[in-house]
């Protein structure tokens, strides 16, 4: 219901800072102690807040393109395959943000970003 979308927002959709500052944490703790008993579990966490970088890219994407802003919306999508590439997940939102640009410019095939 309504009170849903206020307690369960999309925390993707909000300032990336606080992800990325969480990702470089998790990032020192697996370099500095690779052999720690949280180093496993940093990593997962790290997983996650990449798809969630990802997904925040494509937030942003996707309000360039209701803005017309479609060489704005472009880099973001070209941002996710250069900062994102070795991920399957970032790979799929990339392909999807593609697809956006293409129905929007009136093409009828793909927009490679990248």
């Amino acid at each position: 219901g309504l009170f849903s979308l206020i307690d369960n927002p999309d925390l993707t959709e909000r300032d990336s800072k606080g992800t990325r500052e969480s990702f470089e944490a998790f990032k020192e703790l697996v370099l500095r102690f690779p052999d720690s008993k949280y180093s496993d579990d940093a990593r997962a966490r790290m997983r996650y807040l990449v798809n969630s970088l990802a997904q925040y890219e494509v937030h942003v994407a996707r309000y360039y393109m209701k803005r017309t802003a479609y060489v704005a919306a472009a880099n973001r999508a070209q941002g996710i395959g250069v900062q994102l590439q070795d991920n399957d997940t970032c790979r799929e939102l990339k392909k999807r943000v593609e697809g956006l640009l293409a129905g929007a410019m009136g093409s009828s095939r793909p927009t490679h970003t990248v």
